[in-house]
Order: structure tokens, then sequence, then C-alpha cells
């Protein structure tokens, strides 16, 4: 039986349905199956022991046998993301189009942890700078947001959706809600640069030199998909490399009210449930995958304001932010009683890929299951 905590964290309208005794009565139904894929497909099959698989034999840092190949670079382990260098240039789109040709993009960084990992072990690279700053795949996005809260978006030619900086944290990647701007060390100046430094803030300066050149560190995520639709058809099977082996997670487009698209997470397994993120990492991957299937809109994920503690809270109790410093968009939370989060997808548009509030939780959205395995 659900306590009146658990009653508050699934809402007013769920409780009145009598979930709890809805689920408790209900047999379990059939849990959305991941299908078993093949190397050369363009679906990265994990429990297969592939880490990439473009499609194409002999695709820039993937083998034929689809493994990873990051020559003369770094991989996370928690991610296979690979980093290197590229040669110095003198005009950041040179650094862009460097490492397009190498299928990559000039790096970004999702959460502190990358970014210490990355500091750790770029300095000793083949090709790394013996000093000084980088440029970043951020630049500034020129139009304040309400408030006057200066925003920063991925650079042109990126196929990116990045959030801003916050100054309250030297280096994160939108942390926070807001921040104020950037350092500018040129007048004038859009481009993003980062020192290599930990405790050392980001800062903005000219897109193009005038004297020197600089090398650019690259970032190539494992190509391939990693979503397939499930083996009973039952929707969109999701299963990222952060949270291998321990949930995948189900795509449903069929539009639901929140109380309906919870009930139905629960029904394919007993201990299936809306989505919760509990790292950047993992909401990043996740996202992306989405985006294959549904490129805009807002996405029905396990985020609830907790009637009984008046604050907000994960679908499994754990509090929000949680274990990662938010998972809010700008602005964010702007809502109350009866409130419950969405995954929001706007390419082009600041903030993306973070949490927003919908206050009406009878609005029909699709919705993201998660599965433990």
């Amino acid at each position: 039986m659900l306590t009146t905590r658990a009653r508050g964290l699934l809402g007013g309208a769920a409780a009145a349905l009598g979930l709890a005794v809805a689920w408790a009565c209900l047999p379990e139904l059939s849990v959305a199956v991941m299908p078993t894929t093949t190397c050369g497909d363009g679906v990265v099959d994990l429990s297969q022991g592939e880490a990439c698989d473009p499609g194409d034999a002999g695709s820039a840092g993937c083998t034929a046998s689809c493994q990873l190949s990051c020559e003369g670079g770094a991989i996370d382990p928690t991610t296979d993301h690979c980093y290197f260098w590229a040669p110095g240039v003198q005009l950041k789109d040179n650094g862009v189009s460097e490492c397009k040709a190498r299928g990559a993009h000039v790096v970004h960084f999702a959460s502190l942890q990358e970014l210490q990992l990355v500091i750790a072990k770029c300095k000793s690279l083949p090709g790394a700078p013996d000093s000084g700053a980088t440029w970043l795949a951020l630049e500034k996005a020129g139009m304040p947001l309400d408030g006057g809260v200066q925003t920063y978006t991925s650079s042109t030619g990126y196929e990116l959706d990045l959030p801003g900086w916050s100054a309250a944290c030297p280096g994160c990647f939108a942390s926070i809600d807001g921040g104020a701007n950037l350092p500018n060390v040129s007048p004038g100046g859009s481009c993003v640069f980062w020192p290599r430094g930990i405790d050392q803030s980001w800062f903005q300066s000219a897109c193009d030199l005038t004297s020197g050149a600089l090398p650019v560190l690259c970032e190539r995520e494992p190509q391939g998909s990693y979503s397939r639709p499930c083996a009973d058809a039952s929707g969109t099977c999701i299963e990222v490399r952060f949270t291998k082996g321990k949930k995948y997670y189900v795509l449903e487009t069929t539009p639901s009210t929140f109380d309906s698209a919870a009930a139905s997470c629960h029904d394919r397994s007993l201990n299936a449930r809306l989505a919760t993120f509990g790292a950047p990492e993992e909401r990043e991957a996740v996202a992306g995958e989405i985006a294959r299937w549904m490129p805009a809109g807002d996405v029905w994920i396990g985020l609830v304001f907790d009637e009984d503690a008046g604050a907000w809270s994960w679908i499994d109790g754990t509090p929000a932010p949680g274990s990662y410093p938010t998972p809010w968009g700008d602005g964010e939370p702007d809502g109350g009683a009866g409130a419950r989060g969405v995954l929001r997808l706007a390419p082009g548009a600041y903030d993306t890929k973070l949490a927003h509030v919908q206050p009406d939780a009878t609005v029909l959205l699709p919705y993201l299951c998660e599965i433990p395995m």
C-alpha cells in the first residue's frame, strides 16, 4: 500500500484514481524487450559488447568490429567519449572544421566530473599546448533572457544545444540557474575559452586570433544509435553507456497525462517508473537518443512536487536536485502543488535538455519510463 508521501509524489489525481489498489491487483505485463542487433547495422548493442556502430566500416572513431578507436587521444570510461588535440589554428571556425574532419566537434562539458577528467588527461596528450587557454564549444548568444541574464549557446555550425555558464561555479556547465556574464578579455569578443584548470573561470575573447595559433581539443561521441524499436513493439528502447547494466529506458510517444504515464510505466514492470536522472551525463545521453525520434517537444519524466515535503523530488523520493547540482532549466522550477516535470527538447534554444515545469498534469505528452536491469 502506498504511503502518504508516495501518494503525494504521484499527485492527488493519481491517489483519487486509486492507483495503489490498481497496481496491487494488476498482473505484471510483459516488459519491453531490448532487441539484439549486430555490428554494422548502425545500432550500438551494449549487451553484445559493441562500443560504437556507425553502420559504415572504417568510420572515424570506430573499428570494423564496432570497438572504439581514439588515436592518440583519451577515452572517458563512463561515457566512451574520445578527446584529442587538433593542430593549431588562428580562427575558431577553422578549429571547428579540423574537428569535424575527424568526426568530432570542439569540446564541451556536461558536468564538473567530465571537466575534471579531461583536464587530468588532456595536458599530456599528443599536440597539447604548453600553456594557456583554448576554445570551447560555447559562444555568447547576444540576447539576454528575462531579468537580463546573459546566455551562451553552441557555436555556429555545431549540432549541439548547450546551456550557459555560472559565475558562481567556474568552469561548470549550467550547474545553477542564470549567472553573470563571463569575464571579457577582448572588447566585443564572443567566443568562449577555457584555461585547462579546475578553479579558473572560462572567459570571452575574440574568435579570430591576431597572433599565434591555438590547438583545439576535439570531442567525439561513439557513433551509432543507442535506441531502436523494442522487440515487442511497445515503444522505443534506449540503453546508454552511462547507465549500462543498471537500467534502460522506453520512450512512448502516445500522448498521456502524467498519472496515466506513471501507471503505464509501472505496468511494464513492478520496478519500472517514469525516468529519473542521477547525473548530467545520463540526462545528456538519453536526451540525445530521444531527439532521434522526436526532435522537439516535452516528455514526461519522474519529477514531481512533493506536497508533504513542500519541495520537488524525483518520483522515487530522491530530493531534486539530488545527486547533481540541479536538473532544472533557466527560471525553473516555476510551479508548486500539482505541477510535474518534463524534459524539454528545443533545438537551438538556451537550456535545452534540462527539466522544466508543466503546471498542468493532465496535459497529454509523450513519456519516458526506466526499467531496472
